[in-house]
């Protein structure tokens, strides 16, 4: 039972070749790798990852996850996004945009800037910055977490984070699970904001972009804090100092972070993210792409125009018998079906 073991592990070769090579029925074999639990080749895989640990602090500030995003500058007009690939008209080089995100790791309150740059004199700025916004909401900025850019290891970063009592950690080289939190929130940041139409000018992604910073931090349920807001969790746990048109109820307020509403009627009134040209109350569907959803449903509507005409027999509702088309009714004064 060890040989079959070992050979399960370092070389994951199946019941039949372990039994040709050990002398046992496959059968037997089958047997012996399902009680210890090799059954499966994910089990004992040397390829696989190691399990993730998930984490979570217990503090407003005790951690936060800082990354850059980097991104694509909008000509004026509108690019690709909004004309196809190839018909943008001439070529403008507008360069790249540069997103300083500051995200805590407990109440996923998140700061963030726009910038041209990445560089550490632009790093450290948005580091205070961030640091004296989120002392103004009642979070006390303890540590912060990186990865290892230039910016980011550059000695200004290390002088800045000393003078404003904030110790500096970095992730593991390779390693962006470790800052998994902000890394995954840039996703959602592509799919709520960056994509989710196509703009026609920096300024006007830009100017959603200030929207989008307020709708997330008051208005966006987080699944991670049991559908409550990241402004609703910072109440619950430092105390209720926030401005009446940001609270639901008092018993809502009163609650803790890991529950979320618990009637429609205590659910937020803003589900989804605001839209360039409209308040940010105003939700995605039919503000997104009116003309394209119109166009599919008429071509829905035309090719089951062209099934019904030419398509397969369909039942007469008058003589009982099948009928070729509506044309084949008329001719035998049968009302189409």
């Amino acid at each position: 039972a060890a040989e079959v073991r070992r050979l399960r592990v370092g070389y994951r070769w199946g019941p039949a070749r372990i039994g040709y090579q050990t002398g046992l029925a496959a059968s037997t074999v089958h047997r012996i790798i399902t009680d210890a639990g090799l059954g499966r080749l994910d089990q004992g895989d040397r390829a696989a990852p190691p399990q993730v640990v998930r984490y979570q602090r217990e503090r407003p500030g005790e951690l936060v996850h800082i990354d850059i995003k980097k991104l694509a500058g909008i000509p004026d007009g509108g690019g690709w996004h909004a004309h196809g690939r190839g018909r943008a008209g001439p070529s403008q080089r507008v360069g790249y945009r540069y997103i300083h995100s500051a995200l805590d790791d407990r109440t996923r309150a998140w700061h963030a800037e726009i910038h041209r740059d990445e560089t550490a004199a632009t790093a450290a700025g948005f580091l205070e910055r961030t640091v004296q916004k989120f002392n103004r909401k009642g979070i006390q900025t303890e540590r912060v977490l990186t990865d290892n850019g230039p910016c980011c290891r550059s000695g200004l970063w290390a002088q800045t984070c000393a003078r404003l009592g904030v110790k500096p950690k970095h992730t593991r080289p390779y390693r962006p699970q470790t800052n998994g939190k902000i890394e995954r929130f840039h996703r959602t940041l592509l799919e709520e904001w960056a994509y989710i139409q196509p703009w026609t000018s920096e300024q006007q992604r830009h100017e959603a972009f200030q929207h989008y910073i307020h709708y997330y931090n008051h208005h966006r349920p987080h699944g991670a804090l049991g559908w409550a807001t990241p402004i609703e969790t910072l109440q619950a746990l430092t105390g209720d100092n926030l401005p009446e048109l940001h609270t639901k109820s008092s018993a809502s307020s009163a609650r803790t972070s890991r529950h979320g509403p618990s009637s429609a009627r205590e659910r937020p009134t803003c589900l989804c993210p605001p839209i360039a040209g409209g308040n940010e109350h105003e939700g995605r569907l039919g503000r997104v792409y009116p003309a394209r959803i119109l166009g599919a449903l008429a071509v829905v509507i035309l090719r089951l125009a062209g099934r019904i005409a030419s398509g397969p027999y369909l039942p007469s509702r008058t003589s009982g018998r099948n009928i070729r088309s509506p044309g084949d009714a008329l001719d035998e004064n049968i009302p189409p079906g």
